[in-house]
């Protein structure tokens, strides 16, 4: 079996991640004990998280790199964690810069994406300063090479209200990537 280079892992691992899919999302409300889903302080209620995350799926589709960076503060953060064929790579990535570079060159790296199945829910804080979208996906992937893998992930977005709108300040994404056997032809 062949290694996959960490640089491609990442790449290709983030298609598990936040930002690179969304389209036919079950959305579900699945409080823990610890939050509320009473209409938050800072203006951020349901209805305008899922407004941005329907927009974001929409860039998403397009592969509009600008319109998904609108969405993350200057100072936001992701944390990307792959893990496929027993190695495991994490990648922090700060500023609306350096989301702007992984960006071009996962889609670069990414010949076709279908998503399989899809769940997200969405909590706030008790503060409700934050809102929380945690988003599990499987998706079938298509490397630039024609090498098909398999992934899976979830995804944590934290929104905040900021200039008054839902703004990304950071994004957990932990993931795993299997390559799928090719299929022989008789």
């Amino acid at each position: 079996m062949k290694k996959i280079s960490p640089l491609n892992l990442v790449a290709l691992g983030f298609l598990s991640s936040c930002l690179l899919t969304l389209p036919n999302a079950v959305q579900a409300i699945d409080p823990p004990a610890n939050t509320s889903l009473s209409q938050p302080k800072s203006g951020l209620t349901e209805a305008n998280v899922l407004k941005a995350m329907e927009k974001i799926t929409e860039a998403e589709k397009k592969e509009d790199i600008n319109t998904l960076l609108s969405f993350l503060v200057p100072y936001g953060v992701t944390e990307i964690t792959v893990e496929s064929q027993g190695n495991s790579v994490t990648r922090n990535i700060e500023g609306i810069e350096a989301h702007r570079t992984m960006l071009e060159n996962t889609y670069q790296r990414v010949k076709n994406r279908e998503v399989l199945n899809e769940r997200q829910t969405i909590r706030f804080t008790p503060d409700g300063q934050l809102a929380i979208v945690t988003r599990t996906t499987i998706k079938n992937v298509v490397g630039e090479d024609g090498k098909q893998f398999i992934s899976g992930g979830i995804d944590t977005l934290r929104f905040a209200w900021i200039d008054n709108q839902p703004k990304l300040v950071s994004i957990k994404s932990q993931g795993w990537l299997e390559e799928r056997p090719q299929t022989s032809k008789k």
